[in-house]
């Protein structure tokens, strides 16, 4: 049943800060979202009244309105300097379910709906393809099997959606523009994940052989052991899948993916450069992890020259496997360059660089990561953080090229930036994650960012053309 709803939302329709905490209040449904099914299997959600109330983006739209169809030149006046501008303050959800009337089956019988519905993504998408009816498949697998260019049965087709069905899990995602932010948010619920997967959260020890020099940080926290048999029966479903559209594209074949016989040539492999399975490689560290790259410069007469602080650092579980897996490492040769060190203390292992290795031998550092690139690691079980002035900054100051843009539009662009954060965390039976970028500015339009960074990349694209 295809069904499109005008949900009238009170207070904000920004998306709610990817945080465990709970909302300052509850959650409710308007009479126009409990018109969506709890089996919908598609939601797309928009609120275009942020698009409407953009100056940047009537701009964008009206500024080659010079043909001989083009609205007069009053209206676009009016438009692109915000005295008027289209009124739409709803947002839109349509998408495809079952009935909504039908005993059971209103949306707070379906949490993961529900969790859709409290994002309000100004631009949002919600699929869950296990109530997806088979009748569909079928429906177009006979259509297409009329053609005669189906080489699967009804049922092997069936049996190929069945498997697709069990590998997604239920998911949305969503974009947002705020004032000094825009941001992607989206959460997979997966219980089996949400529960195997996270570890126990990044230890100050880790934490604290971070430079707060830093220009980008990446952490995580999973449970190595329990994530790797999780995601070897998520690869058997996978290869069953691609075995299954091999015989589309290919009837002839035999299939030739096999979960086994990938695993022998892992194994294969890793014996032969270390001398162990990739099983015993897992099982020698208990899954928290952090590096950090940045550029400290030191003082010289001919002016400052840049020299790497980096850092890679892991807990570790089996101390013998671990000196064992470093002498093979040692032996290839990994090691040879003198930049790098290995640093051990006792449940720890290090590779940095000289300037970071004797502060590491001793323990924390005297001036670890701390703020917001701190906060990012610690909230999530796996993050990733870029200060962009700090890079900007050590880009000028050493005469580099970071971006691979040597242009100074493309300069002045990231400037604006403050910061970039990639995150996810799993919890009650979800993984939620988020990409945001921080502008230095906190009134400035997100949107307008996006509008500006993108015609510099189509201008880009027509010189190459």
């Amino acid at each position: 049943m295809l069904f499109a709803v005008l949900p009238l939302v009170g207070g904000s329709l920004v998306a709610q800060e990817f945080s465990s905490k709970p909302d300052a209040k509850p959650f409710q449904l308007t009479r126009y979202d409990k018109r969506i099914p709890a089996d919908s299997w598609m939601l797309a959600s928009m609120d275009l009244d942020v698009f409407f109330s953009s100056k940047a983006l009537m701009k964008a739209v009206f500024e080659n309105s010079d043909g001989p169809d083009a609205p007069p030149k009053v209206l676009v006046d009016l438009f692109t300097s915000g005295k008027m501008k289209m009124v739409m303050p709803y947002p839109i959800i349509f998408g495809l379910g079952g009935d909504a009337d039908k005993p059971g089956n209103s949306p707070e019988n379906n949490p993961i709906v529900m969790d859709f519905l409290k994002q309000r993504h100004q631009m949002g998408l919600y699929f869950n393809l296990s109530q997806m009816p088979d009748a569909v498949v079928s429906a177009i697998y006979q259509q297409e099997a009329s053609k005669g260019n189906l080489p699967l049965t009804e049922a092997e087709a069936l049996e190929l959606f069945r498997f697709i069905k069990q590998t997604l899990p239920p998911s949305h995602f969503g974009m947002n523009f705020k004032k000094g932010e825009f941001n992607l948010a989206g959460a997979v619920h997966d219980k089996g994940m949400a529960e195997k997967w996270p570890g126990k959260g990044l230890p100050k020890s880790l934490l604290n052989a971070i430079p707060a020099s830093s220009m980008v940080v990446l952490g995580g926290s999973l449970n190595v052991e329990e994530a790797n048999e999780d995601i070897q029966a998520r690869l058997g479903q996978f290869l069953k899948i691609a075995n299954l559209m091999q015989k589309i594209e290919s009837p002839n074949e035999q299939p030739s993916l096999d979960l086994e016989a990938m695993s022998a040539q892992i194994n294969a492999m890793t014996r032969e450069m270390v001398g162990m399975d990739a099983k015993d490689l897992l099982q020698i560290f208990h899954g928290d992890f952090v590096m950090g790259v940045g550029i400290g410069f030191v003082k010289n007469a001919g002016g400052d020259i840049p020299e790497p602080q980096v850092v890679v650092g892991a807990t570790v579980k089996e101390e013998g496997k671990l000196t064992l897996l470093l002498d093979a490492l040692e032996a290839n040769g990994a090691f040879a360059d003198p930049m790098f060190n290995v640093v051990r203390r006792p449940g720890h292992l290090f590779i940095c660089t000289t300037n970071l290795a004797r502060q590491l031998k001793r323990g924390d550092l005297a001036k670890p990561i701390r703020g917001d690139a701190r906060k990012a690691l610690q909230d999530n079980h796996l993050a990733m953080f870029a200060d962009m002035q700090k890079i900007m900054k050590a880009q000028a100051r050493a005469g580099l090229d970071f971006l691979g843009r040597d242009d100074p539009e493309y300069t002045a662009m990231f400037e604006k930036l403050d910061s970039m954060i990639l995150a996810a965390r799993f919890e009650e039976g979800k993984m939620n994650s988020k990409l945001a970028l921080q502008l230095r500015d906190p009134s400035f339009d997100a949107l307008e960012f996006i509008l500006q960074l993108g015609a510099l990349d189509q201008l880009d694209h027509d010189s190459l053309d």
